[in-house]
């Protein structure tokens, strides 16, 4: 069977958004324990209705200071922590053991992945009434490497990579891999009667609680983490691939995969702004009007080093509720274009 096509005519129907539950916010750290906490604070704050669950990289030398930084504040939750590295199945697992937790906890109407340098550039109610305005949307976005002949999409798709757990062997291994453009993979895979195709993105999403619950079915599966125990970076492919290969692309914000033929991260940009020129942006005072400018609810990367003072400008003007772009831009700006396959 080929793969499914990006206007699948049978998307699966979104499940009944619970009641006592709003959003969950799930968040991947493993540094700047003050960050972290503000970032915690500010989310748990948004309702009695939001819950923030949090996953510490066990292997991080600050694990015991975010731990410590988090106790007390109501709503949020500390997960088990697992060792994560840097581009590998580990961070899938970390994030599935979030949205484990959570679903547990819950079920939630939403699901919103961030990392620990990422902050809300929105007010609280505007980041509320948005979900709610959108309730079937996935907030996903993803171009189909199994297409594309540019090497830093398709690599994604056919090399078979190291990256947890590294030694030098793996290392050699993957300097050897990009050098020779070892494409060992074929571009698709199969998953029963399905040819499925590659699909990547940004690590950060907003998911309901219907494709949730797809995911985590999808989890256990040996066959899959196979697949993907080797795909770098795996949770800006995992995810995605996942989800536009299912009902769900079509309720995904351009409601089927796009393009990654010659495109960067930038270009998939959801919920999140970031900038990456060489090595993503630390956002610093004077960043802040663009910030305010934006239409993303969420932007990054921050730290307390170089952003208190924007951090602290940006909780004065969101908490005397001034008004900002509405996100709904994104919608607008996000219509599907014609041969996004």
């Amino acid at each position: 069977m080929s793969s499914p096509s990006c206007a699948r005519p049978d998307p699966l129907p979104a499940a009944q958004a619970p009641r006592d539950r709003n959003i969950a916010f799930l968040i991947l750290c493993h540094t700047d324990a003050p960050h972290v906490r503000r970032l915690a604070l500010r989310l748990a704050g948004m309702g009695s209705d939001c819950a923030v669950f949090v996953h510490v990289d066990a292997k991080s030398a600050e694990r015991v200071a975010i731990g410590q930084a988090l106790e007390g504040i109501a709503g949020v939750r500390q997960v088990d922590p697992l060792p994560v590295w840097w581009g590998g199945f580990s961070a899938v697992k970390a994030t599935c053991r979030l949205l484990e937790a959570a679903r547990q906890a819950g079920p939630f109407r939403r699901y919103v992945l961030l990392q620990g340098a990422d902050y809300p550039i929105k007010p609280d109610a505007q980041i509320r009434a948005f979900f709610e305005q959108h309730a079937a949307t996935e907030f996903i976005r993803a171009g189909n490497v199994s297409t594309a002949t540019s090497l830093e999409a398709y690599a994604k798709a056919r090399y078979v990579l190291f990256y947890d757990r590294p030694r030098l062997l793996k290392k050699i291994w993957n300097k050897l891999t990009r050098v020779l453009d070892l494409r060992i993979r074929a571009p698709r895979f199969t998953v029963g009667t399905e040819s499925w195709d590659f699909h990547w993105g940004c690590a950060q999403w907003a998911l309901t609680d219907a494709c949730v619950r797809h995911l985590l079915e999808r989890s256990g599966d040996p066959a899959l983490q196979a697949v993907f125990r080797h795909v770098f970076p795996a949770d800006e492919v995992y995810f995605h691939t996942l989800v536009f290969n299912s009902g769900f692309a079509a309720n995904t914000t351009r409601r089927c995969a796009e393009s990654a033929q010659g495109r960067t991260l930038t270009d998939f940009l959801n919920l999140v702004y970031f900038e990456y020129p060489d090595r993503v942006r630390v956002f610093e005072h004077a960043a802040l009007a663009l910030l305010l400018e934006r239409s993303e609810l969420f932007a990054r990367k921050m730290n307390t080093a170089q952003s208190s003072s924007l951090l602290e400008a940006l909780d004065a003007l969101h908490a005397s509720g001034s008004a900002c772009p509405a996100a709904d831009e994104l919608l607008r700006a996000s219509a599907p274009a014609s041969g996004g396959r």
